[in-house]
């Protein structure tokens, strides 16, 4: 049974313990609410729209589990697309934090910390005006972070350990901050606007430096090519903003990811050096043909 004195390791054992027993019960349970939601839809499409199901189930170990199941959208045979979410409230004196399954497959907990979710409220639901209709703060996030994907922005304040033990993570719902513990991904903080106008404005000065390249490798003369490229490498900062465009486009799940980034970084400094040569040996035929022709 979870109680308030567990560590994380703790946690996530218990948690294990009851991953294997709610896998085959809550796959049975999904299975039947696709089928009712699919022959539903197939006798009126129009009837059925956002359709949740909720459930508890209490385990051997005196675990009670909250266990939603939804429909996300339907396609043009109108067969149910549909998710589920498994997550347990964990309380802690005044305070809950929250303990999710993704899915039944594999085993990976995330816990939402209380510091979390009060940050979530005061950073992005009240502010926006968000009505989660009904659903608890840190149940809200959960269905509407699906799109989360890492970043490689830092906070101006953060340390060289921040920096080793976090990921800052972005969602259309803003910037996130977590750590692993083992297999278990925790939710720290919501980050403030502040950050999230700082992310901004790194990514615009990747895209407009970019956007000069692109222009650059449609130049047809190579010596106004040079001269244009030449003035991008002398932007300050050029090759680690180009660094950083590396780190946020290059699909994380690549297993050779890190060797990308490395190669497209030595073409650029191989690219940086060709053309300050080629417009180095420009000026010097410039300056002979001065002397033949003074």
């Amino acid at each position: 049974m979870f109680t308030v004195a567990m560590t994380n390791a703790e946690l996530q054992h218990e948690a294990y313990l009851d991953f294997l027993e709610l896998k085959g019960p809550i796959r049975i349970a999904f299975g039947n609410f696709r089928w009712q939601m699919n022959s539903s839809g197939k006798k009126n499409p129009y009837c059925i729209h956002n359709i949740v199901q909720t459930k508890t189930y209490r385990t051997k170990r005196n675990n009670t589990w909250q266990i939603e199941f939804h429909s996300n959208y339907y396609t043009r045979e109108n067969a149910m697309i549909g998710g589920y979410v498994i997550y347990i409230p964990l309380y802690r004196g005044e305070l809950t934090e929250y303990l999710f399954l993704r899915s039944i497959d594999d085993f990976f907990p995330e816990k939402i910390t209380s510091h979390f979710v009060q940050r979530y409220k005061e950073r992005y639901l009240l502010p926006n005006k968000i009505n989660t209709k009904g659903m608890n703060a840190a149940l809200y996030f959960q269905r509407h972070s699906d799109d989360m994907r890492p970043t490689d922005f830092y906070p101006e304040n953060w340390s060289e350990e921040d920096k080793e033990n976090k990921m800052i993570w972005l969602s259309d719902q803003g910037l996130f901050v977590t750590h692993m513990e083992d297999k278990m991904r925790v939710y720290i903080t919501f980050l403030d606007q502040e950050n999230l106008s700082c992310y901004k404005a790194m990514i615009y000065e990747e895209e407009n430096l970019m956007r000069l390249y692109n222009e650059g490798k449609k130049i047809k003369d190579p010596i106004e090519q040079a001269k244009h490229m030449a003035y991008i490498y002398k932007q300050p900062n050029a090759r680690k903003i180009q660094e950083r465009y590396l780190e946020r486009t290059t699909d994380y799940d690549l297993p050779d990811r890190e060797k990308i980034i490395k190669d497209c970084l030595k073409a650029w400094d191989a690219m940086v050096k060709a053309t300050f040569q080629l417009l180095d040996k420009v000026r010097e035929l410039e300056v002979d043909a001065d002397r033949i022709f003074r």
